[in-house]
């Protein structure tokens, strides 16, 4: 609210069935100040962890399983704000004028039910031989969020949380599979590519590739003659990490050099690499 009265209104308007339309209006000369966001952030709290009641009586109180919002396409700004609040674009066969969109918000799931407790885990794999599990994936680096014993569940809680990029992952009970392999026996290689280009100045240094691989794929640390002016060093090592490569690559060129007198060839790359 604004000490000098109303900055505007906000509201929830019942469909029915537990779905409610968002309203939101806030006057011009109050916008860009955080209102919007900070009352769509009280009123969807309290819409969906308090109980909402229908005129006076206690007894009509109602439970909102979902929140619509539609919004001008070309209003970036409230586009944003809802988006931010966890809206997602909303499929629905109702009718919708050309210029709005249609978002959605699903009430949230308790924190009870996002995880399988350990007992509930095994009870699962040894009814349904499957478990889904939310991941987030940077690169080689994995974050487990949780397991789930049906992938709606999993689902819904990725639509609860769409400002992460989760992914949902189905594991399988490996216990009785003969080609099962342990995970202490399976060795993951970093391969990184780094392209070094030869100036008047001397070498200079390009990052260019990093692949994760098998140790059944590992070909060890190779030099590549790409022209008498670039040569692509390919690193191999067990620690992700650029600083690191760089530096070996770097030792390799350099020795690489001493080794054929600075006189790059694709004869003198091959001897390097066998000697290796």
């Amino acid at each position: 609210m604004h000490y000098g009265g109303s900055v505007g209104y906000i509201g929830l308007n019942d469909r029915g069935e537990g779905v409610f339309d968002l309203e939101l209006y806030i006057y011009p000369k109050f916008r860009r100040r955080g209102y919007a966001a900070e009352a769509v952030e009280v009123l969807l709290d309290a819409a969906f962890h308090e109980k909402l009641q229908r005129g006076a009586a206690a007894d009509q109180a109602v439970v909102v399983k979902k929140v619509i919002a539609s919004v001008r396409a070309e209003n970036e700004a409230i586009v944003a704000l809802i988006e931010k609040a966890g809206f997602l674009a909303n499929e629905s066969d109702a009718y919708i004028p050309l210029d709005f969109s249609e978002y959605r918000l699903d009430q949230p799931l308790q924190m009870r039910d996002y995880y399988i407790t350990g007992r509930r885990f095994d009870q699962v794999v040894a009814k349904q031989k499957y478990v889904y599990a939310v991941m987030h994936a940077y690169y080689s680096e994995w974050t487990l969020y949780g397991y789930f014993s049906t992938e709606k569940e999993a689902r819904q809680y990725c639509r609860t949380h769409s400002d992460r990029d989760l992914h949902i992952e189905k594991l399988r009970c490996m216990d009785h599979c003969q080609s099962f392999v342990s995970l202490e026996e399976v060795q993951v290689l970093y391969r990184y590519t780094v392209v070094f280009r030869h100036t008047e100045e001397g070498w200079d240094m390009l990052r260019d590739d990093m692949q994760v691989i098998s140790g059944e794929q590992a070909e060890g640390h190779l030099l590549y003659l790409a022209s008498s002016v670039i040569i692509r060093v390919c690193v191999e090592q067990s620690v992700c990490g650029w600083k690191i490569a760089e530096k070996t690559a770097q030792d390799l060129l350099y020795q690489y050099l001493e080794s054929c007198d600075n006189q790059p060839s694709e004869e003198t790359v091959e001897r390097f690499n066998e000697r290796r």
